[in-house]
């Protein structure tokens, strides 16, 4: 399946950069799972649960830079 920049959501095009961080058979996992939802709300949750484990990782990629520097 092919997604033209243009077509897809800022949030997807997120989740897609986001997978990208993953190992290559957990990356495949990820993309087909979002791929195969059918449902919209089941999808918008998926992508939803992936950026704010995002936000969560950032916070504490901060908190840890705070701490190391505060050293």
């Amino acid at each position: 399946m092919h997604y033209a920049p243009g077509k897809m959501t800022p949030e997807i095009m997120k989740v897609f950069s986001l997978s990208s961080t993953l190992g290559f058979e957990d990356q495949v996992k990820f993309l087909s799972m979002l791929t195969s939802l059918q449902d919209s709300e089941r999808k918008q949750d998926l992508i939803e649960r992936t950026l704010a484990g995002e936000r969560v990782w950032e916070e504490k990629q901060a908190t840890s830079t705070v701490e190391n520097h505060s050293r």
